[in-house]
């Protein structure tokens, strides 16, 4: 509850009178907070696309006569005391590093090559590093994750160097001049840069059903295609050009590569592409590192290159094929551990090499690059191909003739001949033996293969089919290109060609979220449409159904839902009642009443949409499961976790009859049904659907694909349900990882999983972590989004939630404001998100005090879910809960208890009850009896919450501790210590178990105790918990830190108990350390401490000491206090009185004098402080002579003591003897006989009959009578 306070703390409160020391404790409790936040973890409702996606980005190997495609693909780091950039060596030896890459950074100095490897953000880094620094710089970089790679540079050639067996790795040898480590790094970068080169289809997946296209491995199908189109395409003068200034921009500091470049574009023919491949420069290294690395743009930049070389190996195989006999080659090279696994159980499948293969018919020449390299995971592989040109027509040629590399029997094939693994061996451990056959042009299952992949992109000229190839494989800005290339080319009069490119520029912006520039072209298609259709036309229903859906992805659903109703009204015109297409648009019109909250109105429409599909499809048909999964995801939002639970089922049995096991849309429904599960508060079952879900996508798609990262989501939000904090994070982060790796950095995918990453670091704490991450995923939405679309309106609540907990109460409210203003715009009325927003602006208002605008925030959001269908009862306790907080905050205590027994009520009859939450309103209500003091009561309702907390929330520890210590606090308060002590105990059993030694929690509990100790009087008890306390702040806290200081005082105030004055000083000397260093605006505690040593000093004697600390605390009070102030009056007699004792008259009875008025003015007339300061007063003046006034305040101080009913006789009868000497002094003769009496009277009820002071009393009056 946010009224209260976070802990029981040991406050000193001393004050001195007349050798009088008080001490008290302030005591606080421990509440729960209540909060609710908008959080965004994503679950799976609604129909799913399944798309093809461009797994296996694929790396080529160098060919046998060059090893040189590194090109950015390495980093060079040089450390040299020598190095000279003026030396022409210096300028030599870079210009041949920058043929392996342009990233290359000098160093004369260890320091700041290591600075360099630290904030470097490539991850294949090679040091050359002199043979005078390696020694000393190698152990300190060794380990470093980024660096690959080391050559040690013995230019001198004399010195001797020993590596440890720790550096054998890394390091690549000794070398002497740069040539060599040019050419080593070049070998030992090749190998690094040479893995995921292939495709492999193994055996299972090649014999597929018609509807198993999915198990297809999309990187052999895309290749293939992507092949097959550039080899196709027509090309004009300009693509060489094109190409080459692409080049001179990649290569701008590299003269050597730019004069090949010129060259290139000058000479360059078609008929002698052989030659420039097989060429050690730019064209080799740009191709086969864009095919490496499925660098699409730069693959169709060289299109006409690929044709060109296709062409001529395709002529040169013709020209040799009445030479060619049947033949082995050879190829080797390394491939990465996933591919050279698969390779394993790749008997009986194909391969296909992404790039112009080439081989040896010299298996020596190719075993030299089937090396392994153990420090990259790459593992050595010998390919022996059969070649029999009689059964076999696919293009290879010898180029041995041509090829700028003489002499290595060199054989290539183009790009993506397909292979067929007939046996694959091991080798005595040095390879994997993989003998393949050329492919028969013939082969059946081949044949199948390439007929379904070109129907995948349909039919059309070339540059159509690459558009559609670009689309399938996620390249929208290469689509767009050949599309915009297109339209310009366009007649005017072609208007249905016209119409159909702004279609489907409109669908690319679409994808990638540009939906302006998407609304824009589709209304450039309806304009066309409109001049040359009917207005009924179905053509336009497309239209508008293209334009609704990007109106509804930017969350304009009131301009989605106009344009589905247009498309609508001309399918109802123009087709039959039952026709499918009528079915998808009353789906797609559902959605929108679906994310608006209408949820009435979604049903209505996914029911018209299941009877005409009940009428037209099987059963079984996967569009059946489609819309009972479409229906169970609006009572999943109306809370109906059983009946959605149940459609949920259906849909997973239609899809297990309909779909292949593996099939993703499975994926989909056990993700659902997992979620459902978490939200009954079932997690076993829970996380099994979503393990099944994950099962399947692992299986079925690209390692990185968006689909796995949202299982990972799934799952975490599991752990997080069930408050396993840090499994949840590394579930959220493993999703992260996927979307950065699969998604453009703004891609709305990244937002839920920074969401959920926030959300785990605002439960444990981490306010910072959870800004950050919150405010990623708000960068995103509108960057993605737009400002007005209702996810935006999640990331300003949720922003909201955590500036609230950092106490930014502005900000809070405007991330509130905007989040309400969003969703009424887009939302219905009574939808829940509104309400969750009214309860946060409540909690807000609430924290700042206002509570009466918390009141009616709260007032308005259980009027939406009061009036709601879709708000499930666990929200409306919630609300109930908010409401109890603020009726006591407000101290309104019996309407807060029944506002948190009405969310009790409702918390106790949930079916998927959520145990927090309970336990949370029985420690509020506990709370808010221990404040109406029925602390019986309050014990009771804490217990509950413990039992719960000890059943069923062992992960909340947290919780269990905050319930002890209330159950501590109300014992405490009760004055039964020994039970207090044993809840504060359980708390110290616990924090002990799970923390650290440095766990400032702990802190406040072992103060807690100590004060127990403090107060039944076991100092020494006390001081060894308090000082358990202080070991943790002094290693934890700053020097600075007021908790110390309050330890400190707590730790003297029990020496001080203990009359250990050394001690109890030397504490409260720390103490004042700390607070005298601190600017605060109230300085009470420091005053009091001061007070506490002044009263120390004054037991000591030490007379001069406590008037110094005497006056520093009446410099705090005098400004802290009013005038007649009690604290002050007794901090003045205190001082007068040390002043006193120090026999410095005139400043005691100035403060005398001060405190007088005080006490005269709030103390009754028969006070006996009083009676003390007039006799104290009275004795200075009779000190000083001036008895007249002496004798007028003994008067007064006597007149007081004989009134009290247990009179001091012994003092009485001092100042009445006194009185009667200055009487007598004065010639007052009756009164001194009268004072004399009296004091006489008062010494025989105060002493022994026989005691010396009444005899001599007795000769005094004695003596007065006979002088009368």
């Amino acid at each position: 509850m946010g009224c209260g306070s976070s802990s029981e703390t040991h406050v000193i409160i001393s004050t001195a009178s007349s050798y009088k020391d008080k001490s008290e404790l302030k005591k606080t409790s421990n509440t729960p907070l209540s909060a609710t936040s908008q959080t965004s973890k994503k679950s799976e409702t609604g129909l799913t696309i399944l798309q093809s996606s461009n797994e296996g980005k694929t790396s080529a190997n160098p060919s046998i006569h060059s090893q040189d495609d590194t090109k950015h693909d390495v980093v060079i780091i040089w450390v040299d005391p020598h190095i000279d950039s003026t030396e022409k060596n210096y300028h030599s030896s870079i210009t041949k590093l920058q043929r392996i890459t342009n990233m290359i950074h000098t160093f004369t100095k260890s320091d700041q090559c290591i600075d360099c490897l630290t904030t470097i953000n490539e991850n294949n880094i090679a040091l050359i590093v002199s043979a005078t620094h390696c020694e000393q710089l190698i152990p300190l970089v060794i380990d470093k994750s980024k660096l690959k790679s080391i050559y040690i540079f013995n230019q001198e050639k004399e010195k001797q160097i020993n590596w440890t067996n720790k550096w054998e790795g890394k390091v690549k040898g000794m070398f002497y001049d740069i040539e060599q480590i040019f050419q080593a790094i070049k070998v030992n970068n090749s190998q690094t840069t040479s893995s995921n080169s292939i495709c492999i289809l193994l055996k299972n997946n090649i014999e597929m059903k018609d509807n198993e296209s999915n198990k297809l491995d999309p990187s052999f199908m895309y290749a293939y295609l992507l092949t097959e189109i550039l080899i196709d395409m027509d090309y004009d003068d300009n693509a060489k050009n094109t190409f080459a200034e692409s080049c001179r921009l990649r290569y701008i500091d590299d003269e050597e590569e730019l004069a090949d470049i010129e060259e290139f574009d000058r000479d360059y023919e078609s008929q002698i592409a052989i030659q420039w491949y097989t060429k050690d420069c730019f064209l080799y290294k740009t191709m086969n590192r864009a095919l490496r690395t499925q660098d699409i743009k730069t693959i169709v930049e060289m299109g006409f290159f690929v044709r060109d070389l296709h062409k001529q190996i395709t002529e040169m195989y013709k020209q040799q094929s009445n030479q060619q006999k049947p033949m082995t080659i050879y190829r080797g090279q390394v491939v990465s551990s996933d591919e050279f696994d698969k390779l394993r159980k790749s008997k009986g499948g194909l391969i296909s090499f992404n790039y112009f293969l080439s081989t040896s018919t010299n298996i020596d020449i190719s075993k030299r690059f089937a090396r392994s390299s153990p420090e990259n995971k790459l593992n050595p592989v010998l390919f022996e191909i059969y070649i029999d040109p009689n059964i076999s027509s696919v293009p290879f040629a010898s180029v041995d003739s041509i090829s700028v590399f003489e002499g290595e029997d060199e054989i290539l094939f183009s790009m993506h001949t397909i292979f067929r693994i007939v046996k694959v061996q091991d080798i005595q451990d040095e390879y994997l033996l993989i003998n393949l056959h050329l492919t028969d042009e013939n082969d059946s299952e081949l044949m199948k293969l390439t007929d379904h992949f070109r129907k995948e992109i349909g039919d059309g000229d070339s540059l159509e089919r690459l558009e559609h190839l670009m689309l399938k494989m996620g390249e929208f800005t290469q689509a767009e290109n050949i599309l915009g290339k297109q339209l310009k080319s366009t007649r005017e009069g072609t208007w249905h060609k016209q119409t159909h490119l702004n279609h489907q520029l409109g669908y690319v912006h679409s994808l990638k979220g540009d939906y302006e520039i998407a609304l824009s072209y589709y209304e450039k298609a309806l304009k066309i449409e409109l001049v040359n259709l009917p207005e009924n036309h179905s053509l336009l229903a497309s239209t508008y159904n293209n334009m609704a859906s990007t109106y509804y992805s930017m969350g304009n659903f009131s301009s989605a839902l106009v344009y589905y109703t247009k498309a609508l009204e001309i399918e109802q015109k123009s087709l039959p009642s039952d026709h499918p297409m009528l079915a998808t648009t009353y789906n797609n019109i559902g959605s929108v009443h679906n994310s608006t909250g209408n949820y009435t109105e979604a049903l209505e429409l996914y029911q018209k949409t299941l009877n005409i599909r009940q009428k037209t499809l099987p059963e079984n048909h996967p569009d059946m499961a489609s819309i009972y999964n479409n229906i169970g995801s609006v009572y999943n939002s109306l809370g109906d976790d059983q009946t959605a639970l149940s459609l949920y089922e259906q849909t997973l049995e239609i899809q297990k009859k309909a779909l292949h096991p593996k099939h993703i849309d499975l994926a989909i429904s056990y993700g659902n049904i997992g979620t459902i599960y978490n939200s009954m508060g079932d997690h076993e079952k829970a996380l099994e659907y979503h393990r099944k879900s994950f099962e399947i996508r692992d299986k079925s798609l690209p390692p990185n694909h968006p689909d796995i990262a949202l299982s990972y989501n799934n799952i975490g939000s599991v752990y997080y349900s069930q408050g396993d904090y840090m499994n949840a994070l590394s579930y959220f982060q493993k999703a992260l990882e996927i979307c950065d790796t699969s998604h453009a950095r703004n891609h709305i995918g990244f937002a839920t999983t920074y969401d959920n990453i926030g959300l785990v670091y605002k439960s444990i704490g981490d306010k910072s972590a959870a800004q950050s991450n919150y405010q990623k995923a708000f960068d995103i939405r509108q960057h993605s989004l737009g400002e007005n679309h209702p996810d935006m309106a999640i990331s300003y609540n949720n922003l909201g939630t955590i500036y609230n907990s950092m106490g930014d109460k502005s900000k809070t409210f405007d991330c509130y404001q905007k989040a309400l203003e969003i969703q009424q715009k887009s939302l219905s009325e009574n939808h829940p998100n509104i309400a969750q927003t009214y309860n946060n602006i409540g909690l807000l208002y609430n924290s700042i005090e206002e509570y009466s605008k918390a009141l009616s925030s709260y007032e308005k959001a259980l009027s939406i879910q009061q009036n709601s269908k879709s708000i499930k009862e666990q929200s409306i306790a919630i609300t109930y809960y908010n409401i109890g907080s603020t009726y006591y905050c407000m101290k309104n205590y019996p309407i807060a208890i029944s506002f948190f027994e009405k969310a009790l009520t409702i918390q106790q009859k949930i079916p998927s009850m959520n145990y927090q939450d309970l336990a949370n309103t029985y420690n509020n209500i506990g709370l808010t009896y221990y404040e109406m003091n029925d602390y019986e009561k309050a014990i009771s309702f804490y217990e509950e919450a413990c039992t719960i907390c000890e059943k069923y929330l062992a992960n909340e520890e947290s919780l269990l501790i905050t319930t002890y210590n209330n159950i501590a606090v109300a014992y405490n308060t009760m004055n039964d210590k020994s039970k207090a002590l044993l809840f504060y105990e359980k708390i110290v059993k616990l924090r002990e178990k799970n923390s650290t030694t440095n766990d400032l929690s702990l802190v406040n509990i072992y103060s807690n105790i100590g004060s127990i100790y403090d107060s039944v009087g076991n100092y020494l008890d006390a001081i060894n918990y308090y000082q358990k306390a202080m070991a943790i702040e002094e290693n934890v806290s700053s020097k600075n830190d007021l908790l110390l200081s309050n330890t400190y005082s707590n730790i003297a105030v029990a020496y001080k108990q203990l009359e250990d004055n050394e001690n109890a000083l030397k504490f409260y000397q720390k103490a004042i350390s700390i607070r005298e260093n601190i600017q605060v605006t109230d300085n009470s505690d420091l005053a009091i401490i001061y007070n506490s040593m002044a009263f120390i000093y004054q037991k000591m004697k030490n007379y001069s000491a406590a008037v110094i600390f005497y006056q520093k605390a009446i410099a705090i009070d005098e400004k802290t206090f009013s005038s007649d102030d009690a604290k002050l009056a007794t901090i003045y007699n205190n001082l007068a009185v040390a002043y006193h004792s120090m026999k410095d008259e005139i400043n005691a009875l100035s403060f005398y004098e001060k405190l007088l008025p005080i006490r005269e003015r709030i103390l009754s007339v028969n006070d006996p402080s009083l009676a003390s300061t007039y006799s104290s007063i009275a004795s200075i003046y009779s000190s000083k002579g001036m008895k007249s006034d002496a004798v007028k305040f003994y008067e007064k101080s006597l007149k007081i003591h004989e009134t009290l009913p247990s009179p001091n006789h012994s003092l009485i009868h001092t100042m009445h003897l006194n009185t009667a000497v200055m009487y007598e002094d004065l010639n007052n003769h009756d009164a001194a006989v009268t004072h004399a009496e009296r004091s006489l009277n008062n010494a025989r009820l105060a002493f022994n009959p026989d005691d010396i002071k009444i005899k001599h009393i007795q000769d005094y009056v004695d003596m007065l009578h006979t002088t009368s």
